[in-house]
């Protein structure tokens, strides 16, 4: 396929825009699409385009739901785009409530959510909603056995630093070295904002394991060690 784009930064995100035709898109899925579907550019070169856009304000990322959107700018001239802008947004709106409704999805949701806000403060759990999902690199991921990696952070001084830390369902076992949950969660037996961002991760990828793993810990808190 020749997908031609316009040079112009804003215009090309716009242009991308009106042949995805939809409010928003998870973050990985944009990338594939751009890649593999649109053949726009290797994937790397995509990311970078991705992140610039991010960075100019064109795009705008929810971090907790890697869902990623035009800015309010840009809006504007995507529905002007749009013959029956409209209608189509009262369809989306239609689509999704329509979605939200199903029993499974609330079920699911409202239970991550209970059992997080047994394991997290709700100031850190703002916190944790609000780290980008490219901070965060998750390199293992076996629910069985355990699942590490690490968080990209700034220390005291605004340098860049990274955290490790690893969830052992084995061994039922929390391991993490930022200040913030050695000086004080892991006395609590509570998440970190570190934490809760890898759950928030592990929730929009493995939600069923997640959830298992979860009730675990809150049920069997007292069987768990974080160190």
């Amino acid at each position: 396929m020749n997908f031609s784009v316009p040079s112009d930064k804003r215009q090309r995100i716009l242009y991308i825009w009106k042949i995805i035709d939809c409010p928003s898109i998870n973050i990985d899925e944009l990338y594939n699409f751009l890649t593999f579907e649109l053949f726009l550019a290797p994937l790397e070169e995509v990311k970078k385009i991705i992140e610039e856009a991010l960075d100019l304000k064109f795009l705008v990322e929810d971090s907790k739901s890697e869902e990623v959107s035009l800015s309010d700018s840009l809006k504007v001239d995507f529905e002007k785009w749009q013959d029956k802008g409209e209608e189509k947004i009262k369809k989306i709106h239609h689509v999704l409530s329509n979605s939200w409704r199903a029993p499974i999805i609330i079920d699911e949701k409202m239970k991550f959510e209970i059992l997080e806000d047994a394991l997290i403060d709700p100031s850190t759990k703002k916190k944790a909603s609000i780290i980008r999902s490219k901070a965060l690199t998750i390199e293992k991921m076996d629910f069985s056995e355990v699942i590490s990696g690490k968080i990209e952070d700034k220390d005291n001084n605004e340098k860049k630093v990274f955290y490790d830390f690893a969830i052992s369902p084995k061994n039922r076992k929390i391991t993490h070295n930022c200040p913030e949950y050695n000086e004080l969660r892991k006395k609590q037996k509570k998440l970190c904002h570190h934490l809760g961002r890898v759950f928030i991760k592990l929730n929009i990828t493995n939600s069923k394991e997640t959830l298992k793993l979860l009730e675990d810990i809150v049920e069997k808190r007292e069987k768990w060690e974080f160190s």
